[in-house]
């Protein structure tokens, strides 16, 4: 009995393991995602910024006030788009903090098992003292 559960425990830390193991390979992608995306987001502001500096000098160019139009539009899809990887990127972070929350949890949980079963064991022996002949 006591091997299995100790083989249980062993299997369920390997899975927590992995669980976490995979929770941070998310995390990293999602975090280089979002710096990626925060780059796209810079390139797109300049590119606004120099179509809005074009227009100011060719005023009234449909063409140009097109391009600016469109140039926003993409802008406002990356900050939404950002906006939402870096939700995702706090959801792994939080999953990570709860998964190790708890894998300490059952540390300190192992470790009072741990100390009762001394305890008892010390407990044993005295009451054997008592129980001799």
């Amino acid at each position: 009995g006591a091997q299995k559960a100790a083989q249980s425990t062993e299997k369920d830390a390997k899975d927590a393991k992995a669980r976490l193991d995979a929770l941070q390979n998310d995390l990293k992608k999602a975090t280089d995602e979002k710096a990626r995306m925060e780059e796209q987001l810079k390139v797109s502001k300049s590119k606004i910024d120099q179509l809005e500096k074009e227009l100011e000098n060719a005023s009234g160019n449909d063409d140009l006030i097109d391009k600016v139009f469109a140039a926003e539009t993409e802008n406002s899809k990356l900050k939404e788009d950002l906006a939402l990887k870096e939700k995702e990127v706090e959801k792994y972070k939080r999953r990570i903090n709860e998964l190790q929350d708890a894998a300490k949890g059952k540390d300190a949980i192992d470790e009072e098992i741990k100390n009762l079963k001394i305890s008892n064991k010390e407990l044993r022996r005295r009451l054997e003292k008592y129980e001799k002949p």
